[in-house]
């Protein structure tokens, strides 16, 4: 009977561990909630609303997600962070090759060079505790990517070529104005060009 009784309480707190280790947030530090935010961001998941929350969820609090201009890359680097207490800093530069405006016309940064440009991001993080994650103050609750979230500055999309166009197929085939429709066209044909050379 005892060790029956002892059995049934090793069951029990074992039961509360596990429940207690799938329950809890997992705490990525703030350079790999960058990692996170980059990826999806260059994969162009702000222009889709049905994954745009995915992003969202990175930040410290409800934003409208900018989506003009959206700058067109290569690639980027991300720096180690800069944590003091409860605030990071981590830098990100972007290869960057040129910009498509809100109506959808896009320009090259360096038509005359073969080199794209460099630009620098810094994003700002902050380390939300777990009541202020309960009681509102983001959009995130228990189980998400991490405590750490983006204070997020208004900056633009930077999102790969391949991904841009998709999203630009988008706009030819589906826009109701004309003009808007034929930038993107030009704008694919373009980007197009550019990842042959």
């Amino acid at each position: 009977m005892r060790l029956t009784s002892l059995g049934l309480i090793a069951a029990y707190l074992s039961f509360v561990y596990v429940a207690r280790s799938q329950s809890a947030p997992r705490d990525f530090p703030p350079r790999e909630v960058i990692v996170q935010f980059c990826a999806f961001d260059s994969e162009g998941i702000r222009f889709d609303p049905n994954l745009s929350q995915r992003i969202e969820k990175l930040l410290s609090r409800p934003t409208i997600l900018k989506q003009a201009p959206m700058t067109i890359i290569q690639d980027y680097a991300i720096s180690k962070a800069k944590v003091e207490g409860d605030a990071a800093d981590v830098l990100v530069e972007y290869t960057a090759i040129g910009e498509i405006d809100d109506h959808f016309d896009f320009k090259l940064y360096v038509p005359s060079r073969a080199e794209p440009i460099k630009v620098r991001v810094s994003y700002h993080l902050v380390r939300q505790r777990e009541a202020q994650r309960s009681s509102g103050a983001t959009g995130v609750g228990a189980g998400e990517s991490s405590g750490w979230r983006i204070e997020y500055a208004s900056t633009p999309a930077y999102v790969h070529a391949e991904s841009a166009i998709k999203y630009l197929l988008r706009v030819r085939d589906s826009d109701p104005l004309a003009s808007n429709r034929q930038n993107a066209a030009k704008a694919i044909a373009i980007l197009e060009r550019q990842r042959k050379r």
